[in-house]
């Protein structure tokens, strides 16, 4: 049996870097935090954690277990907030963002979400998407909106791809040429819904038109290739598989916010 409060640790540790740093953290001593992380490693019977004078980094190990320990803090926050809901009848909705997008998009999508929901408390934070994406995976936060410029070709070089048709992966390849690299193909299909599929199974990412991003796969975020002119690309975070209408009646409302502003 795993130890939660093990998994809690490593977890910090992995935030911080350090023995010492997760310490501080968790106010324990780091001798403490050395002696749980290796108990972990002995109930595993592998190394979560590959240690130096620099510091420690994880073993491929330690990312699975990281992962597991993400969702085992997601799901023991939503199952609070259940019980918490049963006692008061009210829903719990917390909601981080990014300044500009909270204010060009979150009032009247919140405003649409009170009138479907009327006993949804609504809680607001606002951050940047590097410390409140992690939130989510954490289960601190319900629903997270994440800013991001268009990407360069070249900051995919290291991604695996899952590619729609044959004359995609040509575009492709004739483009990365230009960029500095041979992208990894894992799979090429004749339908970009299957291409989509695969990569919402986590194959890998893909290039797909824009005329062929309907129907929505729930789960999958769609960023455009960066051109001469920056783009800005406004997506939402959440945790996925579980029957929470309140976030579902938000996240409609921002898509209907973000195509009123984008004009269509």
């Amino acid at each position: 049996m795993i130890d939660v409060q093990r998994l809690r640790i490593l977890r910090t540790v992995a935030e911080h870097g350090s023995f010492n740093r997760a310490a501080a953290v968790l106010r324990l001593t780091p001798s403490a935090v050395s002696q749980q992380v290796a108990a972990l490693e002995r109930s595993l019977g592998a190394q979560v954690v590959a240690r130096s004078t620099r510091g420690v980094t994880l073993t491929r190990a330690g990312q699975i277990m990281v992962g597991a320990a993400e969702s085992v803090a997601a799901e023991l926050e939503h199952a609070q907030q259940q019980v918490a809901e049963l006692s008061t009848g009210r829903t719990q909705l917390t909601v981080a963002t990014f300044t500009s997008g909270g204010r060009l998009m979150l009032p009247a999508a919140l405003t649409r979400l009170m009138a479907a929901h009327p006993r949804t408390v609504v809680h607001v934070r606002e951050g940047e998407p590097e410390d409140t994406l992690p939130l989510v995976r954490q289960g601190a936060v319900d629903v997270a909106l994440a800013g991001h410029d268009a990407l360069d070709l070249a900051e995919l070089a290291a991604e695996p791809w899952v590619l729609g048709c044959l004359k995609t992966e040509a575009y492709l390849r004739r483009y990365a040429e230009h960029a500095g690299f041979d992208p990894e193909v894992r799979g090429t299909t004749t339908d970009y819904f299957f291409a989509r599929s695969l990569v919402a199974a986590g194959m890998g990412i893909s290039l797909i038109p824009s005329i062929a991003l309907a129907p929505e796969i729930p789960g999958l975020c769609t960023v455009p290739i960066k051109s001469p002119g920056p783009i800005r690309h406004i997506g939402v975070a959440t945790i996925s598989g579980r029957d929470r209408p309140h976030v579902m009646t938000l996240i409609r409302s921002l898509r209907e916010q973000a195509m009123q502003h984008n004009g269509r």
